[in-house]
């Protein structure tokens, strides 16, 4: 499946998948399920391919914060689309104390046709550090999001005989 990913992603950066507006939303909230952690994502669009996701997270008295910056590329139209993205993320163990470090991600996200939801399946290679003690955290997930605010779409009348932009 990461390969995949990493194939269609490629695809897309290349050119080959057409031309679309990024995502479907401006606000989504959710879960992401990725073993053994369960965290809550808010994802807020900022631009028309950019968005940015907050993701905390908690597993085995482990809690993290990740800041997300992430590109999407449509595939097939705007409810698909492949997403990279990267940021730093903080994070308090029992064990280890503080640590801070890098988030990479990788995904394909799904906005369903009929209800508010957005279903993703992403794959997010972490490297952190603290108390002289460095951790490679590799993990996949699936999130499932709430649309709080959708994309806001021109009425037709507005198409036809609204103020062209310069």
């Amino acid at each position: 499946m990461k390969n995949l990913l990493f194939s269609l992603l490629c695809l897309s950066l290349l050119g080959a998948a057409p031309a679309a507006h990024a995502q479907k939303y401006r606000t989504a909230v959710g879960l992401r399920l990725a073993r053994p952690d369960l965290g809550l994502t808010i994802t807020q669009r900022l631009a028309e391919r950019t968005t940015l996701e907050m993701l905390g997270s908690a597993a085995n008295n482990d809690l993290t914060l990740a800041v997300l910056g992430r590109q999407h590329t449509g595939i097939l139209g705007h409810a698909l689309n492949l997403y990279a993205g990267i940021g730093p993320h903080f994070g308090n163990t029992q064990q280890r104390g503080n640590y801070v470090g890098g988030t990479l991600v990788l995904g394909v996200e799904w906005k369903l046709p009929i209800f508010p939801i957005v279903v993703a399946y992403d794959w997010m290679p972490a490297i952190s550090s603290g108390n002289r003690e460095k951790r490679f955290n590799n993990s996949t997930g699936i999130s499932l999001r709430y649309v709080l605010f959708k994309e806001k779409k021109e009425g037709v009348f507005k198409k036809l005989f609204g103020r062209k932009k310069k």
